[in-house]
């Protein structure tokens, strides 16, 4: 319902007010929101997102079978910002960590869209809190500012709603789930592998990080299914 560069300061709009009562948005996490706005930096950084977030549309906008379309108008604006950022001489910090908002602003709604389809696996929440661990309560803000600043037809029912469903459902599974595989100690060690015949390398990463999934998930709970399991990814190879 508004142009890019008026949403943009919709959006940073919607972000102060979130600031300032996140419960509002976020009823059943206020308390985990507030403390991650209270450490240095954290609102300044959110607000420079949430006004930089869709620099990339006009870059990336094409006409595609009659409609306007911003495909990967998030990294487009993501690396913008970094030409912008460092041109004001913002340290490195600053630099990444806004600019890492801008690049995934989209995330929490692809999730909401699979999330709608047939629900969220462990596997991607997984993922989303490597990707951005103790950053990811700000990622979430960031999408709430944004939907609230897009008002337009073809915008979901329920959006924020959604969002805030979503953060809750991942939050969960990060704490009955994920938490207790990355805080614990490895299945298999480099050592099993190298008893195994592999040479450390790349498919060390590859073996880890699959192990990892499916230990999230729950297919796989000791070290002997991961042994068995092993023997069967490398039959594979």
């Amino acid at each position: 319902h508004l142009d890019v560069l008026e949403h943009n300061l919709e959006a940073l709009r919607w972000m102060e007010k979130i600031i300032h009562d996140p419960a509002a948005f976020f009823p059943h996490l206020g308390s985990a929101m507030r403390h991650y706005l209270s450490q240095t930096g954290r609102k300044t950084h959110l607000k420079w997102a949430a006004l930089f977030h869709d620099l990339g549309k006009p870059a990336s906008c094409r006409i595609r079978d009659e409609r306007i379309t911003f495909y990967n108008h998030d990294q487009v604006g993501a690396d913008l910002f970094i030409t912008l950022a460092k041109r004001m001489r913002w340290s490195n910090e600053s630099v990444n960590l806004t600019s890492r908002f801008i690049s995934f602003h989209m995330w929490p709604f692809h999730l909401c869209n699979e999330r709608r389809k047939k629900g969220v696996t462990a596997r991607a929440c997984l993922k989303l809190h490597k990707a951005f661990e103790n950053e990811l309560p700000g990622l979430f803000l960031l999408a709430m500012a944004d939907s609230l600043a897009g008002q337009g037809p073809g915008k979901p029912p329920g959006m924020e709603e959604e969002l805030a469903a979503l953060f809750e459902q991942v939050v969960d599974v990060y704490q009955k789930q994920v938490n207790p595989v990355l805080a614990g100690p490895r299945l298999l060690t480099g050592q099993d592998l190298i008893d195994h015949g592999l040479a450390p390398g790349p498919v060390f990463k590859e073996i880890f990080t699959s192990l990892e999934n499916l230990q999230v998930e729950g297919k796989v709970k000791n070290k002997k299914e991961a042994l068995q399991w092993l023997d069967k990814f490398l039959s594979g190879c």
